[in-house]
């Protein structure tokens, strides 16, 4: 059947025979690659389409977005392609500075992230390989990857649902 991601590259690339930035969502469609968004020069970390057609998204390193605005690394914002606001405040939830947020996807409404360093949530140990939901304002286990047999030196730096809610992930080991 079709298969459709959306994805970003972390230095600029030629996919398709086409070249691409390291600021825009790239729409890979059955294997043809489209630009879908148009970065506004702002690496991005982590990302994910909502059905409404807004995206979350995480920068990969802490920016002013406009006077008075602060994102970090551990921050969701949300985006129409124009404007920006943020969704989720990793400092004021609890997430410690040291931890960037490097996988996010949105599961039943509740999101669903991957941590750059093992951190600590509310008392809870998690690895970077490990998967965190937060709903209603709480952290809980996702997914134990130590459970699944993934060895503790690799990364998840990308995560998400297929279309029959099977998890697909991706690590940088």
């Amino acid at each position: 059947g079709a298969v459709s991601y959306y994805l970003f590259v972390d230095v600029p690339a030629t996919l398709g025979g086409t070249d691409y930035r390291n600021v825009d969502v790239v729409l890979n469609n059955n294997g043809t690659y489209s630009v879908a968004l148009v970065g506004g020069g702002l690496p991005v970390q982590a990302l994910e389409r909502l059905p409404t057609g807004l995206w979350l998204a995480v920068l990969e390193s802490a920016t002013d977005l406009s006077p008075g605005v602060f994102a970090g690394h551990n921050d969701v914002l949300i985006t129409d392609g124009v404007t920006t606001q943020i969704y989720f405040s990793g400092s004021a939830a609890g997430v410690p500075d040291y931890a960037g947020i490097d996988t996010l996807f949105v599961d039943n409404g509740d999101l669903v992230f991957s941590f750059d360093a093992p951190v600590n949530l509310a008392g809870a140990e998690y690895s970077a390989s490990d998967l965190v939901r937060y709903s209603g304002g709480l952290f809980s286990s996702y997914w134990d990857a130590q459970a699944a047999g993934v060895p503790a030196d690799a990364n998840v730096v990308g995560a998400s649902l297929d279309a029959a809610l099977r998890l697909v992930l991706s690590f940088d080991v």
